[in-house]
């Protein structure tokens, strides 16, 4: 455990406790994820466009998903870039 110092004895030691060990969680994490960036921004460039989630109904009027949007079917995987000024989407293959 961290030392600390106690600079307001209206908090309760466990609370103090309790915010080190979060703030070391954070540190752990913070540096976990600056490493993967790095890692990242190594790689370079890959591709134009963009993978979009999309969520779609069926043609069946009595699905679920005609009558609550979050019943809608999915998610479904596009890859989406321009090409010759015109929108190219292709479904996302794994």
């Amino acid at each position: 455990m961290v030392p600390f110092q106690r600079l307001d004895e209206s908090i309760p030691e466990y609370y103090l406790r309790i915010f080190v060990k979060r703030s070391m969680e954070y540190q752990q994490l913070h540096k976990q994820f600056s490493a993967l960036k790095r890692k990242l921004t190594k790689i370079g460039f890959i591709s134009t466009g963009s993978v979009i989630a999309m969520y779609k109904r069926r043609g069946k009027t009595y699905c679920a998903c005609h009558q609550d949007e979050k019943a809608r079917h999915g998610p479904y995987f596009v890859w989406t870039r321009k090409v010759n000024e015109r929108k190219d989407c292709h479904p996302y293959l794994d």
